[in-house]
């Protein structure tokens, strides 16, 4: 986790506005142990925030609040995937709780989206990436 950290660190150094986004993956694993997964994803959420708050300085509460996203990507391209097939979604062998990770990834999707074209770097997104990259290779 440090690795990460370090890594934003330096971009938020290098870049006057960075727009970072927190997507905890693999949630479909907490899935198993529905008793625990509420209070595991308050103590993420709290960790998130407080790492764009107020370790990074680059966000107000409210825009962190909209940046911190819990889904599986394994599961949503398992799902896209079966759709492109023209097949529906097989929910049975997708985790309990799959319809709220799927709605939480596309809300992910339109947040990036909406936050991209307002930046006017949706057609720069290439170049901001590699900029990133050669920073964390520094």
């Amino acid at each position: 986790m440090q690795t990460e950290k370090n890594f934003f660190h330096k971009v938020s150094e290098r870049l006057s506005k960075p727009n970072i986004f927190i997507l905890n993956n693999r949630w479909d694993a907490s899935a198993s142990e529905p008793e625990m997964m509420e209070k595991v994803r308050e103590q993420h959420m709290d960790r998130c925030i407080s790492f764009l708050v107020d370790e990074l300085r680059v966000n107000t509460l409210q825009m962190a609040l909209e940046r911190v996203f819990f889904v599986s990507a394994k599961e949503v391209l398992f799902s896209r995937m079966k759709q492109r097939q023209g097949l529906p979604p097989q929910q049975a062998a997708l985790g309990e709780g799959f319809h709220n990770r799927m709605v939480e990834f596309k809300k992910f999707e339109h947040t990036f989206e909406v936050s991209g074209n307002k930046a006017g770097w949706i057609d720069n997104e290439l170049e901001l990436f590699i900029r990133s990259y050669l920073i964390h290779e520094e």
